[in-house]
Parts: C-alpha cells; sequence; structure tokens
C-alpha cells in the first residue's frame, strides 16, 4: 500500500471520528441539559474540560477505526514477533512507503502522548503516560490478532511507543514554557531530557539515509520461500553438495530505468503507436511506477522507473466473437508485440501456458554486445490479433563495474541468517545445487546473486532461496 493511500484512509476516518464525536457530544448535551433544566442541577461544565474530551475521543476513535476498520478479515492470526522486522524490511527495499509506514505508526500516537497528561492530572508523570500507551496499542494488537483483522506486530508496539514518548516530550515543551510564563520555577535539563526519543529518532532516520546514499550498491531484498505468515518457525538446513571456497569476481550491471519524463515520453510514444492520446486527468503516479491510460479509455500502460519493466492493458478486449488463442507462432507474436513497440532480443524461449492461455518469452542471461537481457515477457492473444495483459519483466542492463563475491561456501553458511518469516510448522530444508543468477536491488543495479535449489519438509517441489554474492 502507497503512503498516500495510508493518507487518504486516515483523512477518512478523521472525518468518520469528527462525526461520532460529535454524536456523542450531542448526546452529553442533551443529557447536561436534561440535568440543569429538569433535574435542576448546579455544578457547571467545566468548557475547556468538553473541548479536551472531544480532541482526545475523536483522536481516539481516528486510530481504532483507522487501524482496526482499514484491513479485511483474511489474516489468519498472524504474529510478527521480531520488534525490528519493518525496520529491517524498509531498509532492505528502500522503499519511501515502507519508510513512511514506520514514521506514520509513530507519529500515530505523537497526539496520545501529548493529549493524555494535558488533559488528565493522573498521567503527568512520564512513566504513566509511557505506560498507558503501551497499554492501548497493545489492545489494537491483541483485537487484531484475536479477530483476524491485521497482523500483530510487536514492531507496531515499538513504534507507537515511540511515538507516545515523543509526545509526552512536546507536553513537558508546553509545562515549561507555561511555567516561565508564570515565573515559576522550571528545569530546562529536565525538559530536554524527555526529547530525547525524539531526537534518537530523528539521528536513527537521518543516520539510516545517510549510510545508505554513502554505499555503492543498492540493497537486494531476499525472501527465501514463498509461505504464509503464521507463528515462529525452527529451521533445520542440511546439504549433500559440496560448494566451492574459491572467490570469484562478476559483473554488477546497471538497469535501463527511467525517470518521471521519460516515463511519459514512452507512454506518449506508445499511444501515439496505438492512434490516441494521453487522458492527463487520470495520470497515477506511484513511489515505483505511473500509470497512463489513454483519452478512448482503450488502454492502461504501467511503466516502472528502477527497472524499466512495462505492463500494457487492452481494455474491454473480451467479448464472446473475440476469444483468447493458443495457437498464436512465434512470428505471429512477434508481430503483434511490435504493433505495441515491444522487440525481443534475439534468443528468447517460448512457452505457452494452456491452463491459463498465456504465452511466455523469457530471456536467460541474453548477452548482445555488451548488454545483458534477463526476464521474461508474458501475454495474452486474441483472434482478432491483439494482445492483453503484456507483462514486459525482461530487465535490459549495461556492464557497471566488476566486484568480488563470497565463495558459495560462505553463501550456503549465510542461509542460517536468513529470516524465513512465519509458517504453521517447523521447516527442514534439504539444499541441493547453487548457480549464479541476477536480482535488482533498490539503487536500479543488477546484482549477482547465489540461487540455492532446495526441497523444505521433505516435499518433491523444487523451490530456490536467493543470498546476495557481492562482498560487502
Amino acid at each position: 500500500m502507497e503512503l498516500r493511500d495510508i493518507l487518504g484512509m486516515g483523512k477518512d476516518f478523521l472525518l468518520i471520528g469528527i462525526f461520532l464525536t460529535v454524536l456523542l457530544v450531542a448526546i452529553f448535551g442533551i443529557g447536561y441539559l436534561v440535568y440543569r433544566k429538569i433535574g435542576k442541577g448546579k455544578k457547571k461544565a467545566d468548557k475547556y474540560k468538553l473541548l479536551w474530551w472531544f480532541v482526545f475521543i475523536c483522536y481516539i476513535l481516528v486510530v481504532v477505526l483507522g487501524t482496526l476498520l482499514s484491513r479485511g478479515s483474511y489474516h489468519d492470526g498472524a504474529m510478527l514477533l521480531s520488534p525490528f522486522f519493518a525496520y529491517q524490511e524498509a531498509w532492505m527495499s528502500a522503499s519511501f512507503a515502507a519508510w513512511g509506514l514506520i514514521v506514520v505508526n509513530i507519529v500515530l500516537f505523537v497526539p496520545f502522548g501529548f493529549l493524555l497528561p494535558l488533559g488528565n492530572k493522573k498521567f503527568q508523570t512520564f512513566w504513566k503516560t509511557y505506560l498507558a500507551g503501551f497499554l492501548f496499542s497493545l489492545t489494537i494488537e491483541l483485537i487484531q490478532l484475536f479477530f483476524h483483522l491485521g497482523i500483530f506486530e510487536t514492531a507496531d508496539l515499538l513504534n507507537n511507543t515511540i511515538g507516545v514518548c515523543i509526545g509526552y516530550g512536546f507536553y513537558k515543551i508546553i509545562v515549561c514554557f507555561m511555567s516561565a510564563r508564570k515565573k515559576e520555577k522550571i528545569s530546562i535539563m529536565k525538559t530536554i531530557l524527555f526529547q530525547i526519543p525524539l531526537f534518537l529518532c530523528i539521528a536513527g532516520f537521518g543516520g539510516t539515509y545517510i549510510v545508505y546514499q554513502m554505499q555503492e550498491l543498492g540493497n537486494i531484498p531476499t525472501y527465501p520461500l514463498d509461505i504464509t505468515m503464521k507463528h515462529n518457525i525452527d529451521v533445520t538446513i542440511h546439504s549433500s553438495e559440496t560448494y566451492d571456497t574459491k572467490e570469484v569476481n562478476e559483473m554488477v550491471y546497471k538497469m535501463e530505468g527511467y525517470t518521471k519524463e521519460e516515463a511519459k515520453q514512452v507512454a506518449i510514444s506508445f499511444f501515439d503507436r496505438m492512434h490516441t492520446k494521453i487522458n492527463e486527468d487520470s495520470v497515477m503516479v506511484y513511489d515505483e511506477c505511473v500509470i497512463y491510460e489513454d483519452v478512448d479509455e482503450k488502454y492502461n500502460i504501467w511503466i516502472y522507473f528502477k527497472n524499466g519493466n512495462i505492463n500494457i492493458n487492452t481494455l474491454n478486449i473480451r467479448d464472446e466473437e473475440n476469444k483468447q488463442s493458443i495457437k498464436a507462432s512465434r512470428e505471429t507474436l512477434e508481430k503483434a508485440l511490435s504493433k505495441y513497440g515491444i522487440f525481443l532480443p534475439e534468443g528468447t524461449t517460448l512457452t505457452i501456458n494452456k491452463e491459463r492461455q498465456t504465452y511466455s518469452f523469457e530471456a536467460d542471461k541474453i548477452k548482445i554486445g555488451d548488454t545483458l537481457y534477463d526476464g521474461k515477457l508474458e501475454c495474452t492473444y486474441y483472434e482478432n490479433g491483439e494482445l492483453d495483459n503484456i507483462r514486459n519483466e525482461i530487465i535490459v542492463a549495461n556492464p557497471y563495474k566488476e566486484f568480488p563475491l563470497i565463495s558459495q561456501q560462505e553463501a550456503f553458511e549465510k542461509l542460517y541468517d536468513e529470516e524465513f518469516g512465519f509458517y504453521d510448522k517447523d521447516i527442514t530444508l534439504d539444499v541441493g545445487k547453487v548457480h549464479i543468477g541476477y536480482k535488482q536491488d533498490s539503487k536500479g543495479y543488477y546484482q549477482p546473486v547465489y540461487v540455492f535449489d532446495v526441497k523444505y519438509n521433505n516435499e518433491d517441489t523444487i523451490s530456490q532461496i536467493m543470498i546476495p554474492a557481492v562482498k560487502k
């Protein structure tokens, strides 16, 4: 989910929270009028206290609605017990959305740490506010776990509690200013100490950004097995293979990606070929890609910035007369692709998936001159000669620089350090042969990786685990 989607949902839930709070205030107001007019009550309501209740209840409603109702009921008791899992994932992907989600989880609880001691004297002691914030976050996580409304994440507990600590620090700043105005005794050093969580956050995020910018290559997110997140597991690894201990050098490539302006030119060129134009009102720009649609609503094109991948969809192509076909020849398919501005490198292999009725062209590290082509293109062919669901994931990359690699044996030993996620039972890995493959990193480079064939839990299915190969 993109960060702007999260913020958009936050805006929606804020409006709902305000509405529900106004409703509660109206009910309270009616009750108060009954108390004053009919019951002849003489106790007056504190308008500042009422304002605090209004804001605090509205905030609580927004947090609860946003965290519990923004997800479907599809996580079957999933738990992520590593408090730094979100940070590891954000670091490996170097995704603005991933880091943004961490920041959102911190900022979301800043008002709690600020508002609670501001309106309730019982919580003006720091540890009481910290504990209350932690318990509030824990309650939300437990509700998510038991009602399958999300994933129980200790990382969320950590980030939420940090937000509470930062919010309390802001409260202490307000107290310091108010005391100064009243010419009361103040402790500036104590106030500064309560800003330590904020300073640590700024230093942590800033330091991470600097370290990432200083490293030459990007990070490679590796997910060993496509498994469902469940409970923590034990992993047993064994192999009958002998792996080479010799270190070698391999080329790192730079992928041909696009800037936003270049992506727009690609879209303009594509729509010109199809005798139509971009619908400027329907452009959607995301962190990783941009989506364009034509004014006739016949095509859309997804252009990915870092790796240059392109997806093309032909809209409203399916009808009773125009059916999918798996009888097209290679020549027919290449001719159809050329109409979309797609030209395949020599040496690709063609396979047909009869079940899905799709065609797949695969380039297995094809070199033409110095340029490397690696990946596959999938598409659906229709009887009228049009294509749909074009997924051009053939990487085009040029030599960047040779780097020393760790040995096969070192890579095998790193399997023990891998995060195998969560599964409903312990895993036994039978590790087989290894070869060098390539995987894109977070800075747009195409790095060598060791690809291990594995069988897990004594099954016949062979999966693959990738270990980054470049020596650090």
